[in-house]
């Protein structure tokens, strides 16, 4: 990881949608290395997938949310305190 990248994602909350998907998965595990980003939110609609995930990676700055990008409510109130959104 670049040292531009980390300073630029110090502190931050990301929002990750999809993110037990092919593309999501490398993306969580590639923000996961830098170690001053202060939380991953995952946003994903299948809940076996998200458990997957979970029990695979132990960081506890990765934070599951079940929902899907089509309920708008549901994704406002993930979108609180985010600085950054990713995604398909």
């Amino acid at each position: 990881m670049l040292k531009e990248e980390k300073l630029l994602l110090e502190n931050k909350i990301i929002l990750c949608t999809g993110f037990t998907g092919s593309l999501g998965t490398v993306l969580v595990n590639r923000l996961l290395k830098n170690k001053n980003i202060k939380e991953i939110r995952g946003y994903a609609r299948d809940e076996y997938k998200v458990s997957e995930m979970m029990r695979k990676i132990k960081d506890k700055r990765l934070i599951p949310y079940l929902g899907d990008i089509r309920n708008l409510d549901r994704l406002k109130d993930v979108c609180k305190g985010v600085n950054i959104v990713t995604g398909k």
